[in-house]
């Protein structure tokens, strides 16, 4: 089996200069100035993770500064690092995940495989093949590309995998909130009237074209933790789409001669992507629209985190029924972690319950790649104390696992209102099978007594797992300290 190539970042100039002139210490945490010359196949296992921390404080520090409704000087440029900062980040995971994967964590120089002698490539791929930017969930022999599912990784944007897809439609488009102004007050420019044009619709309306729907799906899946954690997007293209998930490991036997093979249970089955509507309306005065400096910026910003907080809450704790995805806690094969099923109060006082998640995993031949839970916990779990009155630190086998919180797991569930969940998983195994358009219209009429319009927007997606059994949910946790019932409601 041909080795997996290590990947190389292409991160743009104008870019590189931004992450110099805005997060210049997390360069220097990972000791290369040179971001185009950062080589994490060269780094060592230690190295590696400390970089993985260094870049990631990095981005937080940059994401603060952007936060709030205040105009922030070089907004753009701060943007573009916290970006450029991910690129990198994305590479340290990708050769974190290629070395557990091929269980040798030593430093690979030059990016060849120091067990292997030197010679000639011998798997053949083009590294500079942009058509394999996008990875596959299954692709039929004799390459057929109209067959095969794409996905997308938390690094790749759904604007390339719409250039991708329509290739010959490459006409210059104004940014996304520039075209929703023009939508109600007209075009600006000849760039403006072009793109009403295209997005023009039979009733005399207009909707956004393919490609700014893609740059305003990518903020969203910037702003949603299920995104960061490793979730896949599935860009779909009709109403209904099916692809393979596992479920059951099939198990090989020894056989003698003569006998017959042993046949296992049923290895695959078919997840059926049905995506379900989201729709948010955002009504702006006319005034706003005309005189407002940073209109073009805000609102778009302000639609993809309204998506995201729903598209995370969904993915995290959907119930499956009626109109709503079917989220990771309802999933009908999670793997049970023991001590955490479903039933008492469990109260949370050190690292045991991820340790115990972990361990559950690992038996169904899975693994954990980041854990997922509320905002309380994660404080609560920086408040715990060793026995020389010292911060708890987690233990080696989860001290380099990511820890994530949200707001969307709420922390007081339960008899009494004081319970939370703790998610923990391989999320590369979570998909959003998502359509690969945002619609946005304008309400004119419905508003227009006074002076405002609306912007409604909607989007359709799905969720599902191509391997329920690896994630488990650690279930009524309640933090140590935290035993006292919360206030109802």
């Amino acid at each position: 089996m041909p080795l997996e190539k290590v990947s190389k970042m292409k991160i743009s100039s104008s870019r590189q200069l931004n992450i110099r002139q805005h997060a210049d210490a997390a360069l220097r945490a990972i000791g290369s100035r040179d971001v185009k010359l950062y080589q994490p196949c060269e780094r060592s296992w230690s190295d590696l993770c400390q970089d993985a921390r260094s870049i990631k404080d990095g981005a937080r520090s940059l994401a603060a500064k952007l936060e709030g409704d205040a105009a922030v000087e070089h907004a753009t440029e701060i943007e573009d690092a916290f970006n450029g900062l991910m690129e990198v980040y994305d590479a340290i995971e990708k050769e974190r995940d290629r070395r557990n994967k091929l269980g040798y964590k030593d430093a690979w120089p030059g990016g060849r495989d120091p067990r292997r002698p030197v010679g000639d490539d011998i798997d053949g791929d083009d590294d500079d093949d942009d058509d394999g930017q996008f990875s596959s969930r299954s692709e039929p022999a004799g390459g057929n590309r109209e067959a095969r599912t794409n996905v997308l990784t938390p690094n790749l944007r759904m604007v390339d995998w719409q250039r991708h897809q329509n290739s010959n439609a490459q006409s210059r488009l104004p940014d996304l909130g520039s075209y929703l102004r023009s939508m109600v007050l007209g075009a600006k420019n000849e760039t403006e009237r072009r793109a009403l044009m295209e997005g023009s619709d039979s009733a005399g309306g207009y909707t956004v074209p393919d490609r700014l729907s893609a740059e305003l799906i990518d903020r969203m899946r910037g702003m949603s933790v299920v995104n960061r954690v490793g979730a896949v997007t599935v860009p779909l293209t009709s109403n209904k789409h099916t692809i393979a998930k596992i479920v059951d490991d099939p198990e090989p036997q020894f056989r003698g001669e003569g006998d017959e093979v042993h046949e296992s249970g049923v290895t695959f089955g078919p997840v059926v992507f049905a995506p379900k509507m989201l729709a948010v309306m955002v009504r702006v005065t006319r005034e706003l629209l005309e005189d407002s400096l940073n209109i073009g910026t805000a609102l778009p910003d302000l639609l993809a985190k309204k998506m995201a907080e729903k598209l995370d809450r969904v993915a995290f704790l959907g119930s499956g029924t009626d109109s709503e995805p079917r989220g990771v806690i309802n999933f009908q094969n999670l793997t049970d972690t023991t001590g955490f099923a479903a039933g008492a109060p469990k109260v949370m006082s050190d690292y045991l319950p991820f340790v115990r998640a972990r361990t559950a995993l690992r038996q169904v031949n899975a693994d954990v790649s980041a854990y997922v839970m509320g905002v309380r916990e994660e404080g609560a779990l920086a408040e715990f104390k060793d026995t020389t009155g010292q911060p708890l630190q987690p233990p080696k086998l989860i001290a380099d696992v990511p820890m994530y919180s949200t707001n969307d797991i709420p922390s007081n569930s339960g008899p009494g209102n004081n319970e939370s969940v703790i998610i923990a998983g391989d999320w590369r195994k979570l998909m959003i099978g998502m359509r690969n358009e945002i619609t946005i219209e304008v309400l004119r009429e419905r508003y227009a007594s006074t002076m405002e319009v609306g912007f409604l927007c909607w989007m359709r997606f799905d969720i599902a797992a191509e391997h329920e059994q690896a994630f488990t949910v650690l279930r009524n946790i309640i933090p140590d300290g935290y035993e006292v019932a919360a206030p109802a409601g």
